[in-house]
């Protein structure tokens, strides 16, 4: 139950940052899109055959995702 929570969750996130870059073309809105459906595929019984090496690099490279969103929204904000 938890991982169809979550996989709902997760879906909304990416429809609504979807929605958000197509308005305003920024990339780290894009980014938050590519986080989300990683952590979609994760919690996925697709991702069950997956070696855990894989799992952890995919992990990885959603860390990096989230910190280059993150200090990509925060530059922005500053320029305002």
């Amino acid at each position: 139950m938890k991982e169809v929570i979550s996989i709902i969750a997760f879906t909304i996130l990416t429809i609504y940052f979807l929605i958000e870059f197509v308005k305003s073309k920024k990339i780290y809105n894009l980014f938050v899109v590519v986080i989300a459906l990683a952590a979609i595929f994760i919690n996925t019984p697709l991702a069950e055959n997956i070696s855990k090496l894989i799992e952890n690099i995919i992990v990885f490279g959603i860390l990096i995702l989230g910190f280059c969103a993150i200090y990509l929204g925060n530059k922005e904000d500053k320029k305002r």
